[in-house]
């Protein structure tokens, strides 16, 4: 356990070392991207932003040097779907480490060590805690070997949780079932009534038959889709910036996985810091301006759809 979920992410980091190289999906959240493309080039370790569901693609970018292949799935915004078991076999092949943030999927949808991965990343502060009151991390290993190092970097780093923190996760993993049953419900009913709405050009969650990785997350994420969606409005990041100002039961706020549901548009926010928009190659975020996520809380169904159609109304005035 780690007192957050970036701590978490920083230890699996440690395994590193000058001379690596490291395949990371360009589609990732925006403080790990920051670790890879600005703090480990420091300490003389590259990456490369490879499109995680091209498996030809992330073959192609290996390297003799390549020494962690780090994935997200679902990923963050887009909720692309990553075949777990490709990205083991690349990295048995090539004796690369094979980490998966499992963060937005929770354990309760997927599983990532089943499929043959070796380092498994949580922010406990998401789903597993679910009332948006504690911070904290976790790594699962496949192997003692590798847990033996993880648990090293957390003593040395001293990245350990509060004893009132392990306590509220703990309340928070007795109720994960019910409340992720609920999450999925909602987010389902939000994503199908989300595609027919005329003011909505795209909408993504696994969940949907229209998504590209459907079929592949209904083989992976054997306990359900999660309750994470992201559609995009028309009208580019001002019109989702409105949307998100005209919510009452949706909270604007970056974080996810709690009881509440919260909207956030990554692209609007992403305008106050041009210069880090303009770094990130084939950014997600500069694909879809009018992208809005949502993290799909355990409200009433109708009056979350009711909450989202008086927002997107906001756009015909």
């Amino acid at each position: 356990a780690f007192a957050s979920g970036m701590a978490a992410v920083n230890a699996t980091m440690q395994l590193l070392a000058s001379g690596d190289h490291v395949i990371v999906g360009y589609d990732c959240y925006l403080t790990t991207y920051d670790i890879f493309a600005n703090d480990l080039p420091r300490y003389g370790i590259e990456s490369s932003l490879v499109d995680l569901t091209d498996i030809e693609a992330v073959q192609a970018a290996v390297r003799p040097n390549t020494r962690m292949v780090y994935i997200e799935s679902p990923t963050n915004p887009l909720l692309d779907v990553v075949d777990l078991v490709a990205m083991a076999e690349i990295g048995r092949a090539s004796g690369a480490i094979t980490v998966v943030d499992n963060t937005f999927a929770s354990p309760y949808c997927q599983n990532p060590i089943d499929f043959g991965i070796d380092l498994v990343v949580h922010s406990t502060t998401k789903y597993l805690g679910g009332h948006s009151d504690l911070l904290g991390g976790a790594v699962i290993s496949r192997t003692p070997e590798l847990a033996a190092q993880i648990r090293a970097c957390q003593y040395n780093q001293g990245a350990v949780p509060s004893a009132f923190d392990c306590w509220l996760l703990i309340r928070g993993i007795r109720t994960l079932g019910v409340r992720m049953r609920q999450h999925m419900v909602n987010a389902q009913a939000v994503a199908e009534w989300l595609e027919a709405q005329p003011e909505v050009t795209r909408v993504l969650y696994p969940g949907l038959a229209s998504h590209r990785g459907h079929d592949l997350a209904s083989r992976q994420m054997r306990g359900g889709y999660s309750g994470m969606v992201s559609f995009e409005v028309e009208g580019g990041s001002s019109a989702a910036r409105r949307v998100s100002e005209h919510t009452r039961i949706f909270q604007l706020a970056t974080s996810l996985g709690g009881i509440e549901s919260l909207i956030f548009p990554p692209t609007a926010w992403l305008e106050t810091a041009p210069d880090l928009m303009a770094e990130i190659p084939g950014s997600p975020w500069a694909q879809y301006p009018g992208m809005l996520r949502l993290s799909v809380g355990i409200e009433s169904t109708r009056d979350l759809i009711d909450d989202l159609d008086r927002a997107l109304a906001a756009l015909r005035e």
